[in-house]
């Protein structure tokens, strides 16, 4: 009767063994089949011909910069499909474009390439080339493509930012007079001069800048408005004053 029971015994070890086996190799069996599925999607992915990037979509407010220097900018960065475009890079190439300020780039399934371009916003010419954007860094576009009408800004290499808000405080006290400041001069002691839009140079020099120009807009009416014609400068480096410039009367 042990025997028996032992033979049993050994019967269904044998049987569970089996199952045991069976049931372990269907799963190294499927594990096998999905790493051989992924490794092909992956391959295909990375595939440029099974999945191409067909189209380059660009927003943004676009005066200097169109789609299709976009489009040639970027043709080197997604010759490798969809996945294999190098983000970083395509990013740079756009940025490096002279009339983009910012870009972002991003995928957009199945096969576009979107591209958000923030454009320079040019405020002046730099005398010593190039233009200035409302950040006062200075970029350097070709010069066909520069906009008409804007001040010009010379100083000293570095100073554009600074140029840039005496300039700003200026055309804000000028403004309420009509005037429009066509020119800021600094130069290598940081002493500042402007031209008005009426031709008259104004000068004011290295300290109290704001000051000197909120004393001028309180005199200028009584000063200066009738006769504009006959005064070519007005120089602001007195402490409670200022000099005028008067155009020579033609001899007769």
């Amino acid at each position: 009767m042990f025997a028996k029971a032992n033979a049993q015994a050994i019967l269904m070890s044998r049987e569970t063994g089996a199952m045991f086996n069976w049931r372990r190799l269907r799963r190294i069996i499927v594990i096998l089949l999905f790493m051989g599925f992924t490794g092909w999607l992956v391959s295909k992915a990375h595939d440029p011909q099974s999945l191409p990037v067909r189209q380059i979509h660009a927003t943004g407010m676009f005066i200097k910069v169109n789609e299709q220097m976009l489009r040639d900018a970027v043709a080197g960065s997604i010759d490798g499909g969809y996945f294999r475009i190098d983000m970083a890079k395509t990013q740079q190439v756009v940025e490096a474009i002279s009339w983009v300020d910012s870009a972002s780039v991003r995928r957009v399934w199945p096969d576009t390439l979107a591209i958000d371009v923030q454009e320079q916003k040019a405020v002046a010419y730099w005398l010593n080339g190039g233009l200035v954007n409302a950040r006062g860094d200075v970029f350097k576009p070709e010069k066909s493509t520069y906009p008409t009408g804007l001040p010009m800004f010379a100083g000293p290499e570095g100073a554009q930012q600074q140029v840039l808000e005496y300039y700003t405080q200026a055309n804000t006290v000028f403004s309420k007079m009509k005037l429009i400041v066509t020119e800021v001069h600094m130069d290598a002691r940081r002493a500042l001069t402007l031209k008005l839009s009426n031709g008259i140079e104004v000068i004011l020099g290295r300290e109290s800048i704001l000051e000197r120009l909120q004393r001028l807009e309180r005199v200028y009416a009584k000063v200066i408005t009738g006769h504009d014609d006959a005064i070519t400068r007005i120089d602001m480096r007195y402490s409670n004053g200022l000099a005028v410039g008067w155009r020579k009367a033609p001899l007769h």
